[in-house]
């Protein structure tokens, strides 16, 4: 799983399009997205009414990409 997770970073730092999210485990996930230079990790995800996509919560923790 942390090789996915280093896969997609190298792809973001390659100007690549990323779209990943995973579940960790006990409601923990990590998301890699371009447009956003770091590794998010959050405890959880909502669904706002409408959209397809689901969003982070407020609380949870973000590693640039160079930590």
């Amino acid at each position: 799983m942390y090789n996915a997770i280093d896969q997609q970073v190298g792809e973001l730092c390659g100007r690549q399009l990323v779209h990943y999210r995973k579940h960790l485990d006990d409601n923990y996930y990590v998301s890699v997205t371009t447009g956003y230079a770091c590794v998010d990790i959050r405890r959880r995800f909502f669904k706002p009414r409408g959209s397809r996509e689901y969003e982070p919560m407020k609380h949870g923790l973000a590693l640039r990409l160079d930590e």
